[in-house]
């Protein structure tokens, strides 16, 4: 993907404990992804979709900075193929909101085709702007990308979660 001029380097710190160091969304969303459902009332009723699947966590931040983001995915395609890692998929759970246009030329949306085209699976949360029409993270929208909206536990979509964008080819 590679990094165009940007002041403070991205930093590497492998084998860390957590890299949820702020809100706990990585955390939540990991349950989601690989949860044993060990907390649950009933232990194992809601497991994660690929429960007990190995998981890498990489952190951008807070606020996922553009070059940070880059530079994790730099990091994967690097080592997607360590026997260590085998690296599938790349799930990601951030991005813009309502409004934000389609540019396959933008950095990210260039990333997410990289890592596409690398033979991973880069899936993206829908977004949080529902239950308006019109609604979906520009980052799902990427047709190497596979859009995940929420869920109620009845299996219905969540008020919350973006719904797309009517008649759009991409949505």
């Amino acid at each position: 993907l590679g990094r165009q001029s940007v002041a403070d380097p991205v930093v590497y710190l492998e084998n860390q404990v957590s890299t949820d160091s702020s809100s706990g969304h990585g955390t939540h969303v990991a349950g989601i992804a690989a949860g044993f459902g060990t907390a649950s009332a009933t232990p194992g009723r809601y497991r994660g979709v690929a429960h007990g699947a190995r998981l890498i966590g990489l952190g951008a931040g807070e606020v996922a900075e553009v070059d940070t983001v880059l530079g994790a995915w730099d990091w994967i395609l690097a080592n997607k193929d360590n026997p260590a890692y085998n690296i599938k998929v790349v799930n990601n759970s951030w991005g813009p909101g309502a409004g934000a246009q389609y540019d396959p030329d933008e950095p990210v949306q260039r990333g997410i085709a990289a890592l596409h085209d690398a033979g991973l699976v880069v899936v993206f949360g829908a977004g949080n702007d529902g239950p308006k029409s019109g609604t979906i993270n520009i980052f799902s929208a990427n047709p190497k990308a596979i859009s995940a909206a929420a869920s109620s536990k009845a299996g219905h979509i969540a008020l919350f979660s973006s719904r797309g964008v009517p008649g759009s080819p991409l949505l």
